[in-house]
């Protein structure tokens, strides 16, 4: 940030407008859910309506509508908690929810498919504290209630429609929702209902519920072990890396299926995945892209650069699925340990002028320095050219995302951009081949995280950014 002599940081000058978009529920003073806010100096505020039951965090986002640079608006998110205290009406009755997906609690998280959700509707006093029992319970209560629900798009009922009704008998009631493969949460639920004792002010519940997009088709895709190290925790290497996987059952509720002993059940017989292997990491000469699984297991062997940092993301996808819109997918980010060969070794050394190699690349132009050296570490002396290859959407000062960088005296000096939205990490291979070893080329694959940008959110109701709704 650019400060004046205070060290405070300077404000924009003039007036800027930003677009306003709010997630379902939370609306703006007109009860719509987009609009506009205006700066003037650097200063914006923003007023926005929240629903009583409303549990948070809730996600608001400004995003410039003309920026100077079309491809590099200047935006943010800011995900604000909800005070919850006085939720649910507060008018002698309480909505809360008590299980998701027969998890055994509230924070449970919904899977692809369907999802039974387990509510209580509980007394309150006066002040709002829960009216409890002789074993110091929370008293349902009695009777009969019928509560409307409503669901974000793409989640359903039963019949299909993101609409219907959920009936408490003495204090409980089930919802049952269908989550579509794919939906990555969390999901806003609310229920909404008449209190017969307060007729104005009705008793509600808002809840986000998380998602795991993991429990696809009755089947888990898990990584077992990295290059023979015995878990999945262990490191890839400079060449030739073995994958474990293993493919095992699911019951109807996403938790595991166990055999006597208490191992997961495998997914018997065979099955073909697809793989998506980062810029830099290949199969091995001859192989296809896939991994076969026999009887839950499937191995997958690839080729790691010399000097790659990582970590490297590898994905497999079901390649037939029985269900087109909800694969058996997994993603994993595995960490690299990164060796040197052929007496030289190509280093990052820092990033956008931070210092050092943990930096972050910022939208825009940045610089990458990266350090030439000989088996003892010293620089190597003269000129040398490294192809360069960047991923989509990374480019090149000329915009392409392939070229080269030159090398000189064992500095190099690399420039990218990096446009608006990306979120990192981005994998940038260099390569050049090796004078001393034309058989192994000297190479590095730098994973280099990017810093999220743009202005900060710095106020909720005169509590600071750490104040809640």
């Amino acid at each position: 940030p650019v400060t004046d002599a205070s060290g405070n940081p300077v404000g924009v000058p003039g007036t800027r407008t930003f677009e306003v978009t709010l997630p379902n529920g939370i609306t703006m003073p007109d009860g719509s859910t987009t609009g506009t806010v205006t700066f003037t100096d650097g200063v914006g505020t923003l007023s926005i309506n929240v629903p009583a039951g409303t549990t948070g965090p809730v996600n608001v986002t400004l995003t410039d509508p003309n920026p100077a640079d079309p491809n590099n608006p200047t935006t943010i998110t800011s995900s604000v908690p909800v005070d919850d205290s006085g939720s649910s009406g507060g008018k002698g009755e309480k909505l809360t929810l008590t299980d998701v997906t027969g998890t055994g609690g509230a924070d449970g998280s919904l899977i692809p498919g369907t999802n039974t959700l387990t509510y209580t509707l509980t007394q309150t006093d006066g002040n709002g504290n829960p009216v409890t029992d002789a074993s110091g319970n929370p008293v349902g209560v009695p009777g009969t209630r019928t509560f409307e629900v409503t669901l974000p798009n793409g989640i359903t009922m039963p019949d299909g429609s993101t609409t219907g009704t959920v009936t408490f008998t003495d204090g409980v009631g089930t919802l049952s929702i269908n989550v579509p493969a794919g939906t990555t949460g969390p999901v806003n639920v609310q229920l909404t209902g008449d209190n017969p004792n307060a007729p104005d002010t009705p008793t509600t519940l808002n809840t986000p519920v998380p998602v795991d997009a993991d429990g696809n088709n009755g089947e888990l895709l898990t990584l077992t072990d990295v290059t023979g190290t015995g878990g999945p925790d262990g490191k890839l290497k400079s060449g030739e890396n073995t994958l474990t996987y293993a493919l095992t059952q699911m019951d109807a509720n996403g938790n595991p299926v166990l055999d006597s002993s208490g191992n997961p059940v495998p997914v018997a017989g065979t099955r073909t995945f697809e793989v998506t292997l980062p810029p830099g990491v290949t199969l091995p000469a001859g192989a296809t892209s896939t991994v076969t699984f026999t009887d839950g297991v499937g191995t997958l062997t690839v080729t790691v650069p010399e000097n790659t940092t990582g970590p490297m993301d590898v994905t497999l996808t079901d390649s037939d699925p029985a269900d087109p819109a909800n694969p058996t997918t997994r993603t994993s980010s595995i960490p690299v340990e990164p060796t040197s060969s052929g007496g030289e070794k190509l280093t990052l050394t820092d990033v956008t002028g931070t210092g050092g190699p943990n930096g972050k690349l910022v939208t825009g132009e940045n610089t990458l320095t990266y350090t030439l050296t000989d088996g003892d570490g010293n620089p190597i002396p003269g000129t040398r050219a490294f192809n360069v290859e960047l991923p989509n959407g990374i480019t090149m000062p000329d915009g392409s995302t392939t070229g080269t960088v030159t090398c000189t005296d064992g500095t190099c000096l690399l420039t990218i951009n990096v446009p608006a939205g990306t979120t990192g990490p981005v994998n940038v291979p260099l390569t050049a081949p090796n004078p001393a070893d034309p058989n192994n080329p000297t190479t590095a694959t730098s994973s280099v995280p990017v810093a999220a940008g743009g202005f900060a959110l710095t106020d909720v109701n005169g509590a600071g950014a750490g104040g809640s709704l």
